[in-house]
């Protein structure tokens, strides 16, 4: 028989009710409210927003986050109302920035 352990170790800690993703490269994107956030050599790194409402349907795909906008609207009781805008993060290091 084969004898496996796995070991845990703390990476940073996040906000309560972040919902992150790793992307392939090892790149951390997670969101807290309607805000997108890296973690950089344990640093968090916080994306100025430049969509309109709120984010939903996260995903990473390569070294890439996507995720869908929208708003609450009131007559939908609460409920976001999609807004069928796909956006793309990527983070890039600073010193891979020219």
């Amino acid at each position: 028989s084969v004898m496996a352990t796995l070991e845990f170790g703390e990476v940073t800690q996040i906000e309560e009710f972040s919902d992150p993703r790793q992307a392939p490269d090892g790149t951390i994107f997670y969101t807290h409210g309607s805000t997108i956030n890296v973690l950089y050599n344990g640093q968090k790194v916080t994306a100025i927003k430049s969509w309109d409402g709120g984010i939903r349907n996260i995903y990473c795909f390569g070294d890439a986050f996507y995720f869908l906008t929208g708003h609450y609207s009131p007559l939908l009781t609460k409920k976001l109302a999609i807004t069928n805008k796909i956006y793309k993060a990527t983070f890039h290091p600073p010193n891979e920035i020219r």
